[in-house]
């Protein structure tokens, strides 16, 4: 049920999506549903995290599938990006989307996207692995237009 809902979540939105839609795909009752979720938004609640796990893993093995040095890993985080970004089925960042459908700061699936927190400090944790400090420029001007803005300040080793 979980995985049926993050893909509708992800392909519709989560307001689109309505539990009838979600239930009727996953094959189960409402019965069901309302056994394992009290709520629509306990439901993406458990949908974010299981993209956070799926994502964080996915992301950290290509990483490590293409090297052990920091900096080269550091480098590969932009190619990996590149094919998530480029993939016809890309549709954004499922928690940067859930952030927009639920504005309330006390929200659940808000307080659930502050995991995004952590993805970056694994991307700082690469900044540190090369010698860079995440605030320089070189960790600052990652976030241009292909990412290699980070290499002119990068003193790798």
């Amino acid at each position: 049920m979980i995985d049926t809902a993050l893909e509708l979540f992800y392909q519709y939105g989560f307001h689109a999506v309505g539990v009838d839609h979600i239930i009727t795909k996953a094959g189960v009752t409402k019965t069901t549903f309302y056994y394992h979720f009290p709520s629509k938004d306990d439901l993406a609640v458990a949908a974010l995290q299981r993209r956070d796990q799926w994502e964080g893993q996915a992301f950290l093995a290509q990483l490590r599938s293409i090297s052990k040095r920091p900096h080269e890993q550091l480098l590969a985080v932009f190619d990996v990006m590149d094919q998530w970004f480029n993939d016809p089925a890309y549709r954004g960042c499922l928690f940067i989307n859930a952030c927009a459908e639920f504005p309330l700061p006390h929200d659940p699936c808000i307080r659930r996207c502050q995991k995004l927190r952590e993805q970056r400090s694994v991307f700082q944790g690469h900044c540190r692995g090369c010698g860079l400090h995440p605030a320089s420029g070189g960790g600052t001007a990652a976030h241009d237009s292909d990412g290699r803005g980070i290499l002119p300040t990068a003193d790798f080793q």
